[in-house]
């Protein structure tokens, strides 16, 4: 599972860099080509939202990694974690 995670992160972190610079590229060449501003902003802002995006979901991917190296070390499984924070709801699953 920790591998997995590790190589979709790199890919992740890859796929946003390659997404902001060709938003960068391709809002300089249009401002080369035409010298419009607001499509020269179209392509950088939305690269830039693009690997905003990305980075966020490896920040995601970064915390589940930690998650299961915690959950790894304590010896317990997830559901025992989750079993032992919140008791109600288990309470309320054995009942179904």
């Amino acid at each position: 599972m920790l591998a997995l995670i590790g190589k979709t992160q790199k890919l992740m972190k890859v796929l946003a860099v390659i997404f902001l610079l060709a938003g960068l590229s391709g809002g300089i060449y249009e401002f080369l080509e035409t010298s419009r501003w607001l499509i020269t902003l179209v392509y950088i802002s939305s690269g830039i939202v693009v690997f905003l995006i990305f980075f966020c979901l490896v920040m995601i991917m970064q915390q589940l990694k930690n998650v299961q190296k915690a959950v790894e070390k304590s010896g317990e499984t997830v559901c025992d974690c989750f079993a032992a924070d919140n008791p109600q709801m288990v309470a309320k699953t054995d009942r179904l």
